[in-house]
C-alpha cells in the first residue's frame, strides 16, 4: 500500500516499477482502478492491480495494489503445440489424399483408356468381318494367276506377287483372329531359321521398287554380315516394310529427299536390334506417346493400324519396338529389339 501523507518519511512500495501507475491514482489522472501489464519475476510471470482509497472528500487517500501469478502461459504453449500438431496432422492428411486422388484419376484414365480399347476392338471386329469376306476370294484368285505364271515365265515380279499375296491374306486372317477374340497375330504362323540381314536387304529391295518413281538415299550401308535367328520371319518382314513404307512417307509428306538409314547389331545378351531412321517429319514427346494408339495417325491417308499392329507382333515375338525422336534433325528411328531365338 501506498499513501499520500506528505510526511519525509512517505514511501511508495514497489515504486520502482508501478510507480507510475500509483502515481496516476493518487493525481487523479486515472479516476479507476489500473492493471499493469505482465512482468517477469524469476521464474515467474506477474500483474498488479491498484485501486484508489477515496476519502470524504472523494479525494485520494491511499492506493491499494493486489500482486498475482499469470498462468496461463502453460496454456498457451500447450495451444500452440497443439496447433502445431493440428497443421501437421493436417498437412500429411492433405498429402494422403492428394495421393489417394491421384491414384484414383490414374485408375479412372486406365478404366477409360480399356474401355476406348474394347469399343476400337469391337468397331475392328465388324470391319474386319467385311473386308476379309470381301478380300479373301479375289486374293487367293490374284495368287493362284501369279502361281501358274510362274511356272510358265519363271518371272521374278510373279514371285513377288505371291508373296504379298500370302503377306496380305495373313494379315487378314491375323485381323480377323485379333478383332473376333483379342488373340495373337502370330496364330498359324510357325517360326523358322533365316539371315536378318537378307531379309533387311530383301526389304529393301521391295521397297525400292514400291517407291521406284522416288529416289531412295541409304545413308549408310544396309547390313552385309550374316545374322541367324530364329523367329516369325513373314510377320517380322511385315513389320519392316511397314517401318520403312511409313519412313518414305515421312520424307515425302516434308518434302524432303527421301534419305533413310538402317542399323542391324547382335548383343551380348542374345538379342538383335534393328534400327530403322528416316530423315522427313520430326514427332514431338506426346505424338511419340499416341502414335500407337489404334487408328490414331500423322498421315492423311491411312487406317492409324499399322503401328499398332506392328508392336503387337513384335510383342508377341518377345521382343519390343519403340519409336525415337532427334528434335531439330527430322529424324525418326524406329528400334526393334528381338531374341535370336523365338519364344
Amino acid at each position: 500500500m501506498a499513501t499520500s501523507s506528505p510526511e519525509n518519511d512517505t514511501s511508495y512500495f514497489l515504486a520502482d516499477l508501478n510507480g507510475p501507475y500509483i502515481d496516476s491514482l493518487f493525481y487523479a489522472m486515472t479516476p479507476r482502478a489500473i492493471v499493469t501489464p505482465t512482468y517477469q519475476t524469476g521464474s515467474l510471470y506477474l500483474k498488479t492491480a491498484f485501486a484508489p482509497l477515496l476519502g470524504e472528500d472523494s479525494s485520494v487517500m491511499a492506493v491499494v495494489g493486489v500482486e498475482a501469478n499469470v498462468d496461463y502461459f502453460e496454456d498457451l504453449a500447450s495451444l500452440r503445440q497443439n496447433l502445431l500438431y493440428a497443421t501437421a496432422v493436417s498437412t500429411v492428411g492433405g498429402l494422403i489424399l492428394g495421393l489417394l486422388f491421384l491414384a484414383l484419376q490414374q485408375r479412372l484414365n486406365r478404366a477409360e483408356q480399356q474401355l476406348f480399347l474394347g469399343e476400337t476392338h469391337a468397331y475392328l471386329g465388324r470391319m474386319v468381318a467385311v473386308v476379309s469376306h470381301e478380300l479373301k476370294n479375289p486374293l487367293m484368285i490374284i495368287r493362284g494367276s501369279a502361281e501358274r505364271l510362274r511356272k510358265k515365265t519363271g518371272a521374278e515380279e510373279a514371285t513377288y506377287i505371291l508373296e504379298e499375296t500370302d503377306r496380305l491374306n495373313n494379315i487378314v486372317s491375323g485381323y480377323l483372329a485379333f478383332a473376333k477374340a483379342d488373340g495373337p497375330l502370330l496364330v498359324g504362323e510357325s517360326t523358322e531359321s533365316f539371315d536378318l540381314a537378307e531379309l533387311l536387304n530383301s526389304a529393301a529391295k521391295h521397297l525400292g521398287e514400291r517407291f521406284a518413281d522416288q529416289q531412295i538415299t541409304w545413308t549408310e550401308p544396309l547390313p552385309a554380315t550374316e545374322l541367324a535367328v530364329t523367329g516369325y520371319r513373314r510377320s517380322l518382314r511385315q513389320v519392316i516394310l511397314n517401318l520403312m513404307v511409313n519412313g518414305v512417307e515421312g520424307c515425302l509428306a516434308a518434302g524432303k529427299p527421301v534419305a533413310m538409314a538402317m542399323a542391324l547389331t547382335g548383343t551380348a545378351r542374345n538379342t538383335v536390334e534393328i534400327k530403322i531412321t528416316n530423315f522427313g517429319v520430326e514427332l514431338s514427346d506426346k505424338e511419340i506417346q499416341k502414335i500407337f494408339t489404334p487408328f490414331h495417325t500423322t498421315k492423311q491417308t491411312g487406317s492409324g493400324l499399322g503401328l499398332y499392329i506392328s508392336r503387337k507382333l513384335i510383342e508377341e515375338m518377345g521382343g519390343k519396338l519403340t519409336l525415337t525422336s532427334s528434335i531439330g534433325s527430322g529424324a525418326v528411328t524406329a528400334l526393334i529389339e528381338l531374341p535370336k531365338q523365338a519364344k
